[in-house]
């Protein structure tokens, strides 16, 4: 997140410096009203962005944690027929090998 901010502040620099240089002066004038008005727009409809914002930050966490839980055939059911079909076995599952480890260190 603090890479956006910098890139933000970054940018807003050169809007400031543009404002200096003549030529620049008008394009940088025009990019400083659009942005303004984006804001004004942003926060007369504040709560749809909000709602927005918590609903896309909560599926991409959602989205992460699904893909760091479960197997890769449950999110893509293909892969299992594309290593049957190449003639690759299927890996042990993670918690057979667990089972295993813990068996061996009980002595069974």
């Amino acid at each position: 997140m603090n890479q956006y901010l910098t890139y933000i502040a970054i940018g807003f620099g050169l809007l400031l410096v543009a404002l200096v240089v003549p030529g620049l002066k008008v394009i940088a004038e025009a990019i400083f009203k659009a942005l303004f008005e984006m804001l004004t727009e942003l926060f007369k409809h504040k709560g749809t962005f909000v709602i927005w914002i918590i609903k896309t930050l909560t599926s991409d966490h959602v989205r992460v944690f699904q893909h760091a839980s479960q197997a890769r055939d449950v999110l893509d059911p293909t892969q299992k027929i594309r290593r049957k079909a190449e003639g690759y076995e299927d890996p042990v599952p993670l918690s057979v090998r667990i089972k295993k480890v813990v068996d061996w260190l009980r002595g069974k």
